[in-house]
């Protein structure tokens, strides 16, 4: 059991590693910052479509999908 949970946790800190450096990327050659707590607890259905007008531009939204991409492959 503990080497399952090693491996886990060398694979989460692994995951965890390349989404921030996706993100200081993305954020180095944009000059936008990215907070994903924006996206993931956006307060109302207004809010939401405010954010999603703003990140609507081809390289913004590609982010995006690569961020949820990485997200969804270290569950």
């Amino acid at each position: 059991m503990r080497v399952w949970f090693v491996i886990f946790f060398a694979l989460t800190i692994s995951a965890f590693i390349a989404m921030r450096a996706h993100q200081f990327q993305f954020e180095s050659e944009t000059g936008i910052r990215f907070n994903v707590m924006e996206f993931e607890l956006p307060g109302s259905v207004d809010n939401l479509n405010v954010l999603l007008k703003e990140w609507s531009t081809h390289q913004k939204k590609q982010f995006v999908l690569e961020q949820l991409f990485l997200d969804h492959l270290s569950l």
